[in-house]
């Protein structure tokens, strides 16, 4: 049998205190293309209370601003002013809000437009409405400008809150389906604009989900804002124009036509095929240079 010597002894309790108690971890590996790491879910409930946090400070905040914004309206109108959920409530608050406009444009404009960036900031079901709302009280022109900007500035916010704020909560709740969309981001990384613009403009995509997987994936601005603002546009203008007649609008189904609907679904095809077919036309001379 081996006998350790007294003075190897001696060294060990010398050379003890001085190695550190645990092994430092590795470094977990990141497997995404912009480097996200999809297995650090701890302490979501944490971000989770802070988004709920977020949410009621800023719905006090709109509502204070609101009241600021409406103050001269009459008692009979305010009675009225409530977030549409109906095709009937919407067509209400438009004729109220036609007539607060008349004496207080700018007032109508500025409330409409907190009330949008809050729904789409926080990815909250309504901004359909307030298209047919900004058609209704401003024309196709300057409602469109003014929904298009609040949904571009909105997809923002809603990135980056999902990117800093609440990037664990998503990771808990949408985990596999944003493996998912990544996968599909890496199939074509050349062709980003393009297919994003097209998976957006696809009448039943969720995009509040593609909002809150570009900021966990750390799409670049660069691609990310033309690509909200070309991918929302078709969808946000033909809301606006199905407002200059939202008085006479028997159902929400009139607003999306089917002839736009499959114009909307063949415009989605060419954005999200084109880039593909493209790819595999240019890698397939390749091949036959290698065969």
């Amino acid at each position: 049998k081996r006998v350790q010597s007294p003075n190897s002894k001696t060294a060990a309790a010398i050379i003890a205190p001085l190695l550190p108690t645990t092994m430092p971890r590795a470094k977990k590996a990141t497997d995404s293309l912009f480097g996200v790491e999809f297995t650090d879910v701890a302490d979501w409930q944490r971000d989770l209370m802070k988004l709920v946090a977020l949410i009621f400070v800023s719905l006090a905040g709109l509502v204070a601003l609101l009241l600021l914004l409406l103050w001269p309206m009459s008692e009979a109108d305010w009675d009225h002013v409530r977030f549409p959920a109906t095709l009937e409530q919407a067509q209400t608050l438009g004729r109220v809000l036609a007539r607060f406009k008349e004496s207080h444009y700018y007032r109508t404009l500025a409330g409409h437009a907190a009330c949008y960036l809050f729904l789409q900031a926080f990815a909250i079901p309504g901004t359909s409405i307030f298209n047919l709302l900004a058609g209704a009280l401003f024309g196709v022109v300057v409602g469109f400008i003014t929904s298009i900007t609040l949904s571009v500035v909105g997809s923002i916010i809603l990135y980056e809150i999902s990117r800093h704020l609440g990037s664990r909560t998503v990771k808990h709740f949408f985990h596999k389906r944003l493996r998912a969309f990544q996968a599909w981001i890496k199939e074509d990384e050349h062709h980003l604009i393009a297919r994003i613009v097209g998976i957006r403009v696809f009448p039943f995509t969720p995009n509040w989900f593609v909002n809150i997987a570009c900021g966990q994936l750390g799409l670049p601005m660069r691609i990310y804002i033309p690509a909200t603002f070309l991918g929302l546009g078709p969808f946000t203008f033909v809301g606006n124009q199905a407002g200059t007649i939202l008085p006479r609008l028997q159902s929400t189904k009139e607003v999306l036509q089917p002839e736009v609907m499959w114009g909307l679904v063949a415009l989605a095809v060419v954005g999200i095929g084109l880039p593909t077919l493209l790819k595999r036309l240019q890698s397939s001379p390749s091949r036959g240079r290698t065969t």
